[in-house]
Protein backbone atom coordinates (compact mmCIF):
# COMPACT_ATOMS: atom_id res chain seq x y z
CA UNK A 1 0.00 0.00 0.00
CA UNK A 2 2.61 2.90 0.90
CA UNK A 3 4.24 2.34 -2.50
CA UNK A 4 0.91 2.29 -4.52
CA UNK A 5 0.00 5.53 -2.14
CA UNK A 6 3.58 7.45 -3.31
CA UNK A 7 2.80 6.17 -7.05
CA UNK A 8 -0.47 8.04 -7.02
CA UNK A 9 1.33 11.06 -5.25
CA UNK A 10 4.03 11.19 -7.92
CA UNK A 11 1.59 11.02 -10.53
CA UNK A 12 -0.24 13.68 -9.12
CA UNK A 13 2.78 16.05 -8.79
CA UNK A 14 4.47 14.67 -12.49
CA UNK A 15 1.67 13.74 -13.93
CA UNK A 16 3.50 10.48 -15.25
CA UNK A 17 0.97 7.44 -14.52
CA UNK A 18 1.19 4.89 -11.88
CA UNK A 19 0.52 1.86 -14.81
CA UNK A 20 2.71 2.22 -17.57
CA UNK A 21 3.45 -0.05 -20.45
CA UNK A 22 7.25 -1.19 -20.76
CA UNK A 23 7.88 1.13 -23.59
CA UNK A 24 7.34 4.24 -21.85
CA UNK A 25 9.81 3.45 -19.45
CA UNK A 26 12.30 2.01 -21.65
CA UNK A 27 12.00 3.64 -24.61
CA UNK A 28 15.11 3.04 -26.06
CA UNK A 29 14.55 -0.67 -26.50
CA UNK A 30 12.27 -1.37 -29.59
CA UNK A 31 11.80 -5.14 -28.42
CA UNK A 32 9.18 -3.97 -26.03
CA UNK A 33 7.06 -1.86 -28.21
CA UNK A 34 5.05 -5.46 -28.94
CA UNK A 35 4.63 -6.38 -25.49
CA UNK A 36 0.69 -5.72 -24.17
CA UNK A 37 -0.04 -8.25 -21.31
CA UNK A 38 3.31 -6.83 -19.04
CA UNK A 39 2.89 -3.27 -17.37
CA UNK A 40 5.05 -1.05 -14.82
CA UNK A 41 3.50 -0.06 -11.35
CA UNK A 42 5.35 2.80 -10.60
CA UNK A 43 9.23 2.76 -12.27
CA UNK A 44 10.10 -0.14 -9.67
CA UNK A 45 7.61 -3.19 -10.06
CA UNK A 46 7.06 -5.28 -13.08
CA UNK A 47 3.60 -6.98 -13.28
CA UNK A 48 3.46 -9.56 -15.72
CA UNK A 49 -0.62 -11.02 -15.08
CA UNK A 50 -1.74 -14.63 -15.61
CA UNK A 51 -4.75 -14.75 -17.82
CA UNK A 52 -6.04 -17.75 -18.39
CA UNK A 53 -7.94 -20.56 -15.77
CA UNK A 54 -5.54 -22.75 -14.04
CA UNK A 55 -2.84 -21.03 -15.79
CA UNK A 56 0.81 -22.02 -14.28
CA UNK A 57 3.50 -20.86 -16.31
CA UNK A 58 3.94 -17.94 -18.81
CA UNK A 59 6.49 -16.58 -21.08
CA UNK A 60 8.01 -12.82 -19.48
CA UNK A 61 10.12 -10.86 -21.04
CA UNK A 62 12.17 -8.28 -18.79
CA UNK A 63 14.02 -4.96 -19.94
CA UNK A 64 17.44 -4.96 -20.10
CA UNK A 65 19.15 -5.39 -16.53
CA UNK A 66 18.41 -7.39 -13.60
CA UNK A 67 15.22 -8.11 -12.52
CA UNK A 68 14.66 -9.65 -8.87
CA UNK A 69 11.83 -11.85 -8.06
CA UNK A 70 9.81 -10.21 -4.79
CA UNK A 71 8.25 -13.49 -3.70
CA UNK A 72 11.56 -15.75 -4.19
CA UNK A 73 14.64 -13.46 -4.69
CA UNK A 74 15.34 -15.46 -7.18
CA UNK A 75 17.64 -12.93 -10.23
CA UNK A 76 16.55 -12.68 -13.86
CA UNK A 77 18.62 -10.97 -16.55
CA UNK A 78 16.67 -8.99 -19.08
CA UNK A 79 15.53 -11.05 -21.94
CA UNK A 80 12.73 -13.09 -22.51
CA UNK A 81 12.16 -16.19 -19.42
CA UNK A 82 9.59 -18.42 -18.65
CA UNK A 83 8.12 -18.17 -15.52
CA UNK A 84 6.49 -20.52 -13.38
CA UNK A 85 4.14 -19.20 -10.87
CA UNK A 86 1.62 -21.12 -8.83
CA UNK A 87 -1.47 -19.89 -7.56
CA UNK A 88 -0.57 -18.21 -4.78
CA UNK A 89 1.47 -15.89 -6.73
CA UNK A 90 2.40 -14.30 -9.84
CA UNK A 91 5.38 -12.45 -12.05
CA UNK A 92 5.93 -9.71 -9.97
CA UNK A 93 9.63 -8.68 -10.77
CA UNK A 94 11.59 -5.35 -8.91
CA UNK A 95 14.34 -3.21 -10.72
CA UNK A 96 17.57 -3.81 -9.33
CA UNK A 97 18.59 -0.89 -7.16
CA UNK A 98 15.06 -0.33 -6.41
CA UNK A 99 13.69 1.03 -2.71
CA UNK A 100 10.42 -0.17 -1.86
CA UNK A 101 7.97 0.84 0.84
CA UNK A 102 5.83 -1.48 2.70
CA UNK A 103 3.73 -1.85 5.71
CA UNK A 104 2.72 -4.34 8.35
CA UNK A 105 0.10 -6.64 7.82
CA UNK A 106 -3.17 -5.43 8.60
CA UNK A 107 -6.63 -6.26 9.33
CA UNK A 108 -8.41 -3.72 8.26
CA UNK A 109 -7.73 -0.22 6.50
CA UNK A 110 -8.25 1.85 9.39
CA UNK A 111 -5.18 -0.49 11.22
CA UNK A 112 -2.56 1.96 12.17
CA UNK A 113 1.17 0.22 11.59
CA UNK A 114 4.08 1.33 14.38
CA UNK A 115 6.68 0.22 11.86
CA UNK A 116 7.61 1.71 8.04
CA UNK A 117 9.54 -1.21 5.98
CA UNK A 118 11.90 -0.16 3.24
CA UNK A 119 13.07 -3.06 1.02
CA UNK A 120 16.23 -2.67 -0.49
CA UNK A 121 17.40 -4.61 -3.78
CA UNK A 122 20.45 -4.25 -4.06
CA UNK A 123 23.16 -5.17 -7.00
CA UNK A 124 26.87 -3.80 -7.56
CA UNK A 125 25.82 -2.31 -10.98
CA UNK A 126 23.67 0.39 -9.79
CA UNK A 127 25.78 2.43 -7.39
CA UNK A 128 23.15 4.39 -5.83
CA UNK A 129 19.32 5.13 -5.13
CA UNK A 130 16.82 7.25 -3.67
CA UNK A 131 13.68 7.43 -2.73
CA UNK A 132 11.06 9.69 -1.30
CA UNK A 133 7.89 8.39 0.91
CA UNK A 134 5.36 10.22 1.19
CA UNK A 135 2.27 10.30 3.80
CA UNK A 136 -0.85 12.36 5.17
CA UNK A 137 -3.97 10.81 6.96
CA UNK A 138 -5.58 9.53 3.58
CA UNK A 139 -8.80 11.48 4.42
CA UNK A 140 -8.73 15.35 3.82
CA UNK A 141 -7.63 17.71 2.12
CA UNK A 142 -5.24 18.92 4.66
CA UNK A 143 -2.33 17.79 2.60
CA UNK A 144 -2.80 21.29 0.38
CA UNK A 145 -2.11 23.14 3.21
CA UNK A 146 1.22 21.33 4.11
CA UNK A 147 -0.50 18.47 6.02
CA UNK A 148 1.71 16.11 4.80
CA UNK A 149 4.69 14.31 5.97
CA UNK A 150 7.98 13.20 3.48
CA UNK A 151 10.95 10.74 4.17
CA UNK A 152 14.18 10.56 1.52
CA UNK A 153 15.61 7.63 1.71
CA UNK A 154 18.95 7.10 -0.42
CA UNK A 155 21.62 4.87 -0.45
CA UNK A 156 25.46 4.53 -2.13
CA UNK A 157 26.51 0.88 -2.71
CA UNK A 158 30.50 0.04 -4.07
CA UNK A 159 32.76 -2.47 -3.09
CA UNK A 160 31.14 -4.24 -0.86
CA UNK A 161 30.59 -1.07 1.36
CA UNK A 162 26.66 0.25 1.25
CA UNK A 163 26.13 3.57 3.17
CA UNK A 164 22.42 4.39 3.91
CA UNK A 165 21.26 8.11 4.63
CA UNK A 166 17.68 9.42 5.75
CA UNK A 167 16.13 12.51 5.79
CA UNK A 168 13.33 14.38 7.00
CA UNK A 169 11.97 16.51 3.97
CA UNK A 170 8.82 18.13 5.51
CA UNK A 171 6.86 17.16 8.51
CA UNK A 172 3.53 18.83 8.09
CA UNK A 173 2.01 16.03 9.69
CA UNK A 174 2.44 13.49 12.29
CA UNK A 175 2.45 9.65 11.06
CA UNK A 176 1.43 6.79 12.97
CA UNK A 177 4.58 4.76 12.59
CA UNK A 178 7.62 5.41 15.14
CA UNK A 179 10.36 3.14 13.30
CA UNK A 180 11.29 2.42 10.04
CA UNK A 181 12.48 -0.88 9.07
CA UNK A 182 14.82 -1.16 6.27
CA UNK A 183 15.63 -4.77 4.95
CA UNK A 184 18.19 -6.00 2.12
CA UNK A 185 16.53 -7.98 -0.02
CA UNK A 186 19.99 -8.61 -2.35
CA UNK A 187 23.45 -7.98 -2.28
CA UNK A 188 26.07 -8.87 0.46
CA UNK A 189 27.40 -5.94 1.74
CA UNK A 190 30.47 -6.16 3.88
CA UNK A 191 30.24 -3.03 5.63
CA UNK A 192 26.79 -1.20 6.16
CA UNK A 193 26.62 3.13 7.22
CA UNK A 194 23.27 4.09 8.59
CA UNK A 195 23.58 8.26 8.88
CA UNK A 196 27.31 7.83 9.32
CA UNK A 197 27.32 5.52 11.94
CA UNK A 198 28.54 1.90 11.08
CA UNK A 199 25.99 -1.13 11.43
CA UNK A 200 26.40 -4.79 12.14
CA UNK A 201 26.18 -6.62 9.40
CA UNK A 202 22.42 -7.47 9.09
CA UNK A 203 19.38 -8.20 6.73
CA UNK A 204 17.20 -6.14 8.68
CA UNK A 205 18.27 -2.51 10.26
CA UNK A 206 15.97 0.15 12.38
CA UNK A 207 16.17 3.63 12.14
CA UNK A 208 13.76 5.69 15.13
CA UNK A 209 12.39 8.54 13.89
CA UNK A 210 12.51 11.65 15.42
Amino acid sequence: MPYIYDCFYQANQSGVPMIRPLVMEFPEQDELESISDQFMVGDSLLLAPMLRPEQDHRVVTLPQGLWIDYFTGEQYQGGVHLYRAPLERFPLLVRAGAILPQAELCQYLGEKPETLGFKLFLDESVKGQGYCHYADDGLSFDHQDGGYWKLQLEYTYEGGDLMISSQILHQGYTPDFSSVEIEICSGQPTHIYLNGQQQEVNDKLILTLS
